[in-house]
């Protein structure tokens, strides 16, 4: 399979005229391929069609899991509708939809609350919530590292008659597998939502260059 990929990158190098060390990264293409089998039940066909190029807008060419210079790499996600957070209890976020994905990041079929590292590297990870109006305790938001590490969190009071709105940042060095997930607590005493907000709620993104 590996030397497959090697034969195609060649002729799509040939094909389209791309200059520099392309053809030296072919060797990190195929160790993303071997990851990508692994992560699908030994299942190659779905691995090699993930992989296929495809053409940004601004005309590069682009491969999950396969680094060109200049190159950046991204997923934005949103939630279409408000999220139900019960209390006291931390909660992953789920998002149904993308603005967009460079690297297979994001899956909405299947474990939609996360954003997964395919290409290694040091990212920025940014979450933006905001929760409905309600006076009572504390609200707060956090980044969760392959289900076991908090590599951000904030928390605070709630606000009185409005909205409490809250993004939570930084940046982490991420390898191949490496999951994030946005978790929200809220200690309300009852059942409270996280709010669709045009363009900013709820919302979790991750990018490198």
């Amino acid at each position: 399979m590996a030397g497959m990929v090697r034969q195609a990158h060649h002729a799509m190098v040939e094909r389209d005229g791309l200059t520099g060390n392309l053809l030296d990264r072919v060797a990190a293409l195929e160790r993303r391929l071997r990851y990508m089998e692994d992560t699908h039940s030994g299942q190659p066909g779905e691995a090699a069609g993930k992989l296929a190029y495809y053409r940004e807008e601004d005309g590069s060419l682009h491969t999950p899991g396969f680094v060109v210079a200049g190159d950046v790499i991204r997923a934005r996600v949103r939630n279409s509708a408000n999220l139900t957070i019960g209390t006291g209890a931390w909660t992953s976020l789920t998002f149904d939809s993308e603005r967009w994905d460079t690297d297979g990041i994001h899956s909405t079929v299947s474990n939609t609350g996360r954003l997964t590292c395919v290409t290694e590297g040091t990212y920025s990870i940014i979450g933006n919530v905001r929760f409905a109006s309600n006076a009572t305790g504390y609200r707060a938001v956090r980044i969760y590292l392959n289900g076991a590490t908090v590599i951000a969190e904030v928390f605070l009071p709630a606000v009185s008659g409005q909205p409490t709105v809250m993004a939570v940042g930084t940046q982490y060095e991420l390898d191949a597998g490496d999951y994030v997930e946005l978790q929200v607590l809220q200690n309300s005493g009852g059942d409270l939502n996280v709010e669709v907000a045009a363009a900013y709620s709820p919302e979790f993104m991750m990018g490198r260059r």
